[in-house]
């Protein structure tokens, strides 16, 4: 008969940790031998820190790299941040003083280099700076004499949903101002109408449009009605009042 093969008892996970504290228990021990004083309370609050000491160097070598990474990488993303704000800011001052430049240009009189760099500005700066822009280089090309590439640019920016609605608003204004002597009037009303309702920022200037255009269509009782409503309203800016007084002197009292 075969004499089976002696297999140590399988040991606990309790037996096992505390097989595991016997060198820091043993440690303890001759720490303490010679004391006297030293109390069982002071053994197992060492014996505590000890455990608690190995545990923590298991985490960090179990954790260590990714949380030295993590850090890493939070300190990266920061600095990427702060480089990227403090970027954008030194963009939006170029753009600035690059449309300032444009714009003492244009008072110089020298139209066509202001309309070129508002056109730049245009396809290449954000929503805001861009419809601006693109507003000034209409203006610009008007005062050039390219009516027709004015009025192509005021219709574009009147068109696009991206753009504010106070510029697109005021390219609208802008091509009916282009087109007052000349475009047939059922086409000024209709470009004018979404400019007239209460509420809308450039509805004095749209009135006064509407005034000169029954003027210039011979509709005097009108054209007078509209100025004077103008010249009284004490809403309306004052270089529009001043404008429709100006106008009602010119137009005359009714006959």
């Amino acid at each position: 008969m075969r004499k089976r093969a002696y297999r140590p008892p399988a040991i606990s996970r309790p037996r096992r940790r505390a097989l595991d504290l016997a060198p820091i228990c043993s440690s303890l021990r001759r720490r303490h031998a010679g004391s006297r004083s030293a109390s069982l309370t002071d053994i197992f609050r060492e014996v505590d820190e000890e455990v608690r000491k190995d545990r923590l160097n298991e985490l960090w070598k179990k954790y260590g790299l990714w949380v030295f990474l993590g850090c890493v990488l939070l300190v990266a993303a920061t600095a990427a941040f702060t480089y990227w704000r403090n970027y954008q800011s030194a963009q939006r001052a170029a753009l600035a003083d690059r449309f300032l430049a444009a714009m003492e240009l244009a008072q110089q009189g020298k139209a066509a280099e202001a309309a070129a760099t508002f056109a730049e500005i245009g396809r290449e700066g954000p929503a805001g700076y861009s419809a601006l822009a693109r507003m000034q280089e209409a203006a610009a090309r008007a005062r050039q004499g390219g009516r027709e590439a004015a009025l192509a640019s005021y219709d574009q920016l009147a068109a696009d949903t991206g753009a504010p609605i106070l510029l697109r608003d005021a390219a609208r204004l802008g091509a009916a101002m282009l087109l007052l002597e000349t475009a047939p009037a059922a086409e000024l009303e209709q470009r004018l109408a979404p400019l007239l309702a209460d509420g809308n920022a450039w509805r004095y200037s749209a009135r006064e449009l509407r005034a000169l255009l029954a003027n210039r269509e011979g509709r005097a009782s009108e054209s007078r009605a509209a100025f004077g409503a103008l010249a009284e309203d004490a809403a309306a800016p004052a270089g529009v009042r001043a404008r429709a007084r100006q106008m009602l002197q010119t137009i005359g009292p009714a006959g």
